[in-house]
């Protein structure tokens, strides 16, 4: 909600740091944490198909910040679409 309060204030860089933020400290804190109380394997299928997507698409988020300084609402609408169905295809193949 932070991020989103901020994005309509007009902070879109306030935004955009809260998430890098979290996502940074779920990553460290949380897993690491997790980690020392018991060990934690990581599927194979994870490092072949995830580990990937999520490396484009921090590229993919990166090169129109880097280049034009901005995201535009279109971007925002494509990154949720693929979202949707990263999820979609993820429910489909693990058969949930």
């Amino acid at each position: 909600m932070v991020s989103v309060d901020a994005a309509l204030m007009g902070s879109p860089g306030i935004a955009l740091g809260n998430v890098i933020g979290s996502n940074t400290y779920n990553i460290l804190g949380v897993l690491g944490a997790a980690a020392v109380a018991a060990p934690i394997g990581v599927p194979e299928a994870i490092v072949a198909r995830d580990m990937w997507l999520m490396l484009g698409a921090m590229l993919a988020t990166l090169l129109p910040l880097l280049i034009g300084g901005r995201m535009e609402r279109g971007m925002g609408a494509l990154f949720i679409a693929l979202y949707a169905a990263y999820v979609v295809v993820l429910y489909l193949t693990n058969g949930a």
